[in-house]
């Protein structure tokens, strides 16, 4: 009889630590998961700025020299 109740402390022991290991390694991936999250916002923000940046720049540009196309001199209107 005392084997089985060793058996079954061991038994209990080995799931709570089992269920720390795995609530331990589900809190670290959400941490990562948010991290990750965190750098691709912080990433499209960049991307986005530049982008507007690029734009604004060839509004200006167009503004200034009346268009991207040079009009033909041969063309006939």
């Amino acid at each position: 009889m005392p084997h089985s109740k060793e058996r079954r402390v061991f038994s209990v022991v080995t799931v709570i630590v089992s269920l720390l290991g795995l609530f331990l390694v589900l809190g670290i991936l959400n941490n990562a998961k948010k991290s990750q999250i965190e750098q691709t916002k912080e990433m499209l923000v960049q991307e986005a700025t530049a982008h507007f940046s690029t734009i604004k720049e060839l509004e200006i540009w167009h503004n200034r020299f009346g268009g991207v196309f040079k009009a033909d001199v041969n063309e006939s209107s």
